[in-house]
């Protein structure tokens, strides 16, 4: 029976890129998610106001 080799050592800068990668997946989804909430503005109609515009009778 052949001698076993020893497992390699971890790779600690993958190990480093994907535990940044845990972290940066919500942020990077919230920036894209902001644009879409601010599309929807204060509520505010669009447009002018109905009825005569003020100082005309």
């Amino acid at each position: 029976m052949a001698p076993r080799t020893p497992p390699p050592p971890p790779d600690k800068n993958r190990r480093k890129f994907v535990q940044r990668g845990v972290y940066m997946a919500p942020a990077i989804l919230t920036l894209a998610a902001a644009p879409e909430f601010a599309k929807a503005g204060s509520g505010k109609p669009s447009g002018p106001p109905p009825g005569p515009p003020p100082g005309k009778p």
